[in-house]
């Protein structure tokens, strides 16, 4: 089992007073700010659930572990860069990867920014790995891992802000890639992706009390499968893949409802919804979230979210998920297959004498500096 130095530091933070947290301001130009999550988690299944995350019967204590740094730079009147490298759950520490890193220009209501930015296809696409800015221990599985994990683009974005009266702002982002080649792995499965085009637009709807997000895109990708348990040498695909999303969050009082769908041209629909209470310190949730993809499934979450500081966190959390319909084979040249790939949440094929739905406990450890 790896070391988790994550542990160590989200307790050494919590014997800090919550005053001294703060994004550090190294100059009057460059501001660095850090986060991270980790936690101790187990389900009652064999088979690996989640994506990136591959939880099992086996106590695990790096399963959700995430380490990101990030540094903001102003500089002239109008530009302004930034970088965030970061250590994501199916990474090593040795491993880290620079998650976005480009140049800003700002103007009145416009700006653009050029270089390695994040794909804003969800209502929480902004704060991806920041395991504070959610409620949940993890985002809903069923919703944020419709696009395998792939985070960020390498290209171009617009942004129009525009105050439609004294309570309401919209917000458009049309985005535009130049290239990417992004991985992903489900189970024993790699996928490599060359992007040839990805274009897009995301509008926020802001007003007092909610939040309206809503994203469709373009992409044009070849992919290119390899699994080591399986002997077909698998060609590369073209795909042409339209997405949609659709979510909102409504706050009344202490109450939070929250809602979001996905949909893509390949006959996928998964949506979740969630509902929050944050009483002092303490925020109760549920959640049910839905699956219809290559596989049907559902899910449901309950838990409590504890705030030790503004800036620190810890969720106790049960979740069951279930796999109501999948195929256990594939068509290939030589016939049908024994599927290589999970069904719903489970990132492999059954292990035999395994159910279809599992009992997952998490205890969560967030923090952000």
């Amino acid at each position: 089992m790896k070391t988790n130095y994550l542990l160590a530091i989200l307790f050494a933070l919590t014997t800090i007073p919550s005053s001294s947290f703060a994004s550090i301001e190294v100059t009057d130009n460059l501001l660095f700010s850090a986060f991270g999550s980790t936690s101790i988690t187990q389900s009652d299944n064999k088979t690996p659930l989640f994506m990136n995350r591959n939880i099992t019967d086996e106590t695990c204590y790096d399963c959700d572990s995430t380490l990101g740094l990030q540094l903001d730079y102003n500089f002239l009147d109008n530009f302004s860069t930034s970088i965030q490298v970061i250590k994501a759950p199916e990474n090593d520490f040795s491993d880290p990867r620079i998650e976005w890193l480009y140049v800003g220009y700002s103007y009145k209501q416009f700006s653009t920014k050029i270089g390695r930015l994040r794909l804003p296809i969800f209502l929480d696409s902004e704060y991806a790995y920041v395991g504070n800015a959610y409620d949940l221990a993890r985002p809903p599985q069923e919703v944020y891992n419709s696009v395998l994990g792939v985070t960020y683009f390498d290209g171009i974005n617009f942004t129009w802000e525009q105050e439609l009266n004294d309570d309401i702002s919209l917000t458009v982002v049309p985005f535009l890639a130049f290239s990417g080649k992004p991985k992903a792995t489900i189970g024993d499965s790699n996928y490599h992706f060359e992007l040839h085009k990805l274009l897009g637009t995301a509008i926020d709807l802001n007003g007092i009390n909610y939040r309206i997000h809503f994203a469709s895109a373009y992409a044009n990708v070849d992919t290119k499968v390899e699994n080591k348990n399986v002997p077909i040498n698998f060609p590369t695909t073209n795909s042409s893949i339209y997405v949609y999303s659709l979510g909102g969050e409504y706050n009344l009082n202490d109450l939070l409802l929250k809602a979001e769908v996905f949909a893509n041209n390949t006959n996928t629909l998964n949506w979740y919804s969630q509902v929050a209470y944050n009483y002092n310190i303490f925020t109760p949730y549920i959640s049910y979230g839905k699956q219809k993809a290559q596989s049907k499934s559902h899910s449901i979450t309950t838990g409590i979210r504890f705030d030790v500081t503004p800036n620190i966190s810890i969720n106790t959390e049960y979740q069951y998920t279930k796999v109501d319909e999948y195929s256990k084979t594939f068509t290939t040249p030589m016939g049908p297959m024994p599927a290589f790939m999970g069904a719903g949440m489970f990132t492999k094929p059954f292990v035999a004498g395994e159910k279809e739905d599992a009992n997952v406990y998490t205890l969560m450890f967030n923090f952000i500096l």
